[in-house]
């Protein structure tokens, strides 16, 4: 008995603690009414630090901790971190329903919902403006939540809201299903007809600029009514809900962002409409100007610093609310000197009463913008329709004008015609007598000058005749004496020119026989010449052609080559007998694997100078590879390089040879399906696919000394390959050829198509394409270089 009262005890104290950890609270009955405004039957708990969690506040905050909301909205400082919000509702119908929670603020930073049923705690996903709006639970513009009740079932409502330094006001608003649908559809007709009419006016103003009809005035009066809109749109909640659902932060950013566009637009459009008054306001209009330049700071200034919600909000409304009362005092100086200037004070005078409900809804207030849309809005709508007829009665006015001064101009210009045309009846009447007395004086002058006339020409015509007769006695008399003098002087030089021709003949002809006497002595001297020559030649010829044979027995044997490298070609083509180009392939173990070694090498000049450079490259690559045990080709190229700098003695003697080679040196891996490259000036081509990939070789040939005695370094280039690609290495032979109709080289643009014609030939079949290319390219012109192009498929 005792230990049954000791448990009670303890059961009874149990209960008491736990009631004592919640809190007394209203319940919300959810009868038959569609709609409920529910904020004052809401507890407010203002958590400081933003550390607890659901299960802190529902069984370890007291209830003195939470303060009933008064007012039909919910209102957080900026300074107020996190809050929660709390109520019971209860469905009081006799059958299950459900009902729909919504938070009609679109500034909100996150919010997250717990709903306490039957002393289970559910938690739903988080809802934030920074989540994009189609990972929230309902597609919504505001915060919404749905909640499914039973008949007569009750359940407890958590919202913690974070303000994100922002004040926030917060209506709360609960339906039922029906009405939440039709809620949301009279908002959206409402709200579309809204901006319907805005859009119509945004639409005819577009139109009036594409007529050319005052388009600087429309312009900004467009920019200003695009950013208001917006403005709207963002603070409705359309812009997250339909614009920008990925990107919330522009919902959160732009509520402080656009109002200084607002302004600097209205300012602009105002000077715009207000021309006249602004040129005879000179100074009045430059600090209108000035006040447009803060405008442009202060926005600058937020993009770039983001200031905190006190500070944004009073740069808003300091700058708004300035900006109002400057442009008011310059409307009113506008009421002497333009029709216009009223009916902008009017539009002035309902933006003042959008303006007021914005400034009451960024301050302390205790009311939202939501509470104040619709007016708002109506306000709106016929603040921009003022305007708009405004600008059109200007244009109509302006028009007007304009025809008038055109009829006063027509009918000066009727005046001034007459005028002229009297005074030029007068001054033609004028000259007409002039001309008439100086055409009688002329005509008494020409009949004087014309007896005259006839005088002179009798007496001319006697003039001519006689002159005629002794022309003619003169002409005959001339002409034999010029006969006479010709003839003289033509035999004395035929004479002169006879004697001369006989003395150049003597002098010739003794010339000639000196001459005979010394072409026959040279002649047998040539043939003598002719005949040693001959014997050299042939000893040379013998002796370059055996050295072809030595220099052909140390390339490596066809039979090595193609076990190698079994699908390949190699078009070789000296210009001499003997080349400057050569080819090298060999095997190279490393690391247990075996790697294959192909090279291309064109060294300087050809014939025997480049055979002598060839033996010099063949015995430094053996060296490198079976002396030396070198299997990168980095290392091998630079090893070459020393071997070569070293033969040729250019090391310390700042007069050494520029002799050297180019090359190109491949090893393939076949394990690893990469290939090592390095190049000395020479490029490897890989074609894949027909697409060309170049690698590009050092800008240095080997044996070349850096003007600072420095020993070049050649790094090697690592290149995964796939089965079935073409590398091609060669020398600069075929490119450089000379020939086709011009005679120009053939060059490398044209054989890197050629390349990728073939490419996908056999390899005989390619040789024989780059062949008759080649020769047919030639054509007559003599070969310039050793050629040599190496072809491998892998």
């Amino acid at each position: 008995m005792q230990r049954e009262t000791f448990l009670s005890i303890i059961l009874f104290f149990f209960i008491l603690l736990t009631q004592q950890s919640s809190f007394a609270q209203d319940t919300i009955f959810l009868d038959n009414e569609s709609r409920f405004n529910i904020a004052k039957n809401t507890l407010v708990f203002k958590d400081s630090v933003g550390d607890k969690s659901i299960r802190d506040v529902v069984y370890n905050v007291e209830s003195k901790d939470f303060t009933k909301n008064v007012g039909d909205i919910i209102e957080f400082m900026a300074e107020e971190k996190t809050n929660w919000i709390t109520f019971i509702i209860k469905n009081d119908c006799q059958i299950q329903k459900t009902f729909y929670l919504e938070l009609r603020n679109s500034q909100i930073k996150n919010i997250q919902f717990f709903s306490n049923k039957n002393s289970l705690i559910i938690s739903n996903l988080a809802q934030e403006t920074n989540l994009p709006l189609n990972k929230r639970i309902l597609h919504s513009r505001f915060i919404t939540e749905q909640i499914v009740l039973d008949a007569n079932e009750s359940v407890t409502c958590y919202f913690k809201i974070a303000n994100n330094n922002q004040l926030l006001k917060i209506p709360i608003i609960i339906y039922d299903e029906s009405s939440f649908i039709s809620n949301m559809l009279r908002d959206s007709i409402l709200n579309g007809i809204y901006y319907g009419i805005l859009l119509t006016i945004l639409i005819a103003s577009i139109a009036l600029i594409i007529m050319r009809i005052n388009t600087k005035v429309l312009f900004y009066f467009l920019i200003y009514l695009f950013f208001s809109i917006f403005y709207f749109f963002n603070i409705d909640g359309y812009g997250f809900q339909y614009l920008y659902a990925n990107s919330p932060w522009i919902t959160e950013n732009l509520i402080f962002i656009i109002p200084n566009l607002i302004y600097i637009s209205l300012t602009l459009l105002v000077i715009r409409i207000l021309v006249e008054t602004c040129k005879k306001n000179n100074k009045y209009c430059f600090a209108l100007f000035i006040w447009i330049a803060i405008g442009v700071i202060v926005f600058i200034t937020q993009l770039i610093f983001n200031f905190n919600y006190n500070i944004s909000t009073r740069i808003y409304i300091t700058y708004a609310f300035a900006s109002w009362l400057l442009l008011l005092i310059f409307i009113v100086k506008s009421f002497k000197l333009t029709p216009i200037g009223k009916p902008l004070f009017v539009a002035h005078l309902f933006h003042l009463i959008v303006l007021v409900t914005f400034i009451i809804h960024f301050s302390k207030f205790h009311i939202s913008f939501f509470q104040l849309e619709k007016f708002c809005k109506i306000c709106t709508v016929i603040h921009f329709s003022i305007i708009l007829f405004a600008i059109i009665r200007q244009i109509g006015l302006y028009h007007l004008l304009i025809f008038k001064k055109s009829e006063q101009n027509h009918v000066k210009l009727q005046q001034l015609k007459e005028k002229m045309n009297i005074e030029l009846e007068n001054t033609v009447r004028e000259r007409t007598k002039k001309l008439q007395e100086t055409n009688r004086e002329l005509n008494s002058l020409v009949t004087h000058n014309k007896k005259i006339t006839d005088e002179l020409h009798n007496q001319r015509e006697e003039v001519d005749k006689t002159n005629r007769e002794l022309e003619l006695a003169f002409k005959r008399s001339s002409a034999q004496h010029i006969k006479l003098q010709k003839a003289m002087m033509l035999n004395m030089e035929q004479q002169k020119k006879l004697a001369d021709s006989i003395e150049i003949i003597q002098v010739k002809n003794n010339k000639l026989e000196n001459q005979n006497e010394e072409i026959l002595s040279q002649q047998d001297k040539i043939r003598d010449q002719n005949v040693l020559l001959e014997e050299r030649s042939r000893n040379i010829t013998d002796s370059i052609v055996y050295a072809e044979r030595i220099q052909n027995s140390f390339f490596p044997p066809e039979s090595k080559i193609q076990e190698l490298f079994p699908e390949q070609f190699i078009y070789f083509r000296p210009k001499d007998i003997l080349s400057g180009d050569i080819y090298w392939v060999d095997k190279i173990m490393a690391n247990e694997s075996e790697k294959q070694l192909i090279t291309a090498i064109d060294c300087t000049g050809h014939g025997v100078p480049g055979a002598l450079m060839s033996i010099i490259a063949r015995d430094a690559i053996n060296e490198a590879i079976h002396h030396n045990g070198l299997t990168d080709t980095g290392t091998i190229v630079n090893c070459i390089n020393d071997i070569v700098i070293h033969t040729l003695n250019k090391e310390g003697n700042i007069n050494h040879i520029k002799d050297g080679m180019d090359l190109s040196m491949v090893i393939v891996d076949y394990s690893t399906q990469t290939l090592q490259f390095t190049g000395a000036k020479n490029p490897l081509y890989l074609i894949r696919n027909n697409e060309l990939i170049i690698t590009k070789g050092h800008i240095l040939s080997v044996g070349t000394i850096e003007n600072n005695s420095s020993i070049v370094d050649f790094p090697t280039h690592t290149i995964p390959f796939h089965k079935g690609d073409i590398i091609y290495l060669f020398s600069d032979g075929y490119a450089d050829q000379f020939g086709g109709e011009n005679g120009n080289k053939f060059r490398y643009s044209r054989f890197r198509e050629l390349l990728l014609n073939i490419n996908k030939l056999t390899p005989n079949d390619q040789y024989l394409k780059l062949d008759n290319t080649f020769v047919n390219w030639k054509g007559e012109w003599e070969q310039v270089d050793d050629v040599l192009i190496i072809g491998v498929k892998l």
